[in-house]
């Protein structure tokens, strides 16, 4: 299918299972290729896992920057999360890492600007050049314009509705609640 018809998810997760191979490997970072999904590169991210809630920006696209007034490589996701949807946050990226699997979300994200946006996000992991997983390639593409929120914070983004879709990358999807808040 040309490209142009695909929607942005498709693009980026095609591309992804292209480069699993036979033997259905989780990709390693170092085959990536940002020509390959260049249409969607405005929206990805890529983030380094060192630890449970330590999940470093390594590559953040220029439409996710625009979203942020504090956000840069180097930070750690867990210093920007609302402490209210941190955990429920952390226990789905972890299940990406164990299982592995791939994650599907929609949410309302609040920004530090007061910008409310809806989002559709995808999460797939991928391995370092060992093989282990380490990093995780990250989708976020704003939907739709909530609106503007009366409070204004410095740091942290807030989720709202957030409801997650495991997908199945043949080992399985963890039993996690699949909306914050449950």
């Amino acid at each position: 299918m040309a490209p142009w018809l695909q929607s942005p998810l498709d693009i980026l997760f095609n591309y992804w299972m292209s480069l699993r191979g036979a033997d259905g490997q989780i990709p390693q970072k170092s085959h990536l290729n940002p020509v390959k999904f260049k249409a969607v590169l405005p929206d990805v991210s890529i983030l380094e896992r060192t630890g449970k809630e330590n999940y470093t920006y390594r590559l953040i696209g220029s439409d996710i920057l625009q979203r942020f007034t504090t956000l840069s490589s180097g930070i750690n996701l867990f210093d920007r999360l609302d402490p209210n949807s941190a955990t429920f946050i952390s226990d789905w990226l972890e299940a990406i890492f164990h299982l592995p699997c791939a994650a599907h979300c929609h949410y309302v994200a609040r920004y530090p600007t007061g910008l409310k946006r809806n989002m559709s996000s995808l999460y797939l992991p991928l391995a370092d050049k060992d093989g282990t997983l380490r990093f995780l390639l990250a989708y976020h593409r704003a939907t739709a314009l909530e609106g503007y929120s009366a409070t204004v914070h410095e740091s942290n983004i807030e989720m709202e509705q957030m409801i997650v879709t495991p997908i199945d990358l043949g080992s399985g999807v963890p039993d996690l609640p699949k909306t914050l808040n449950d």
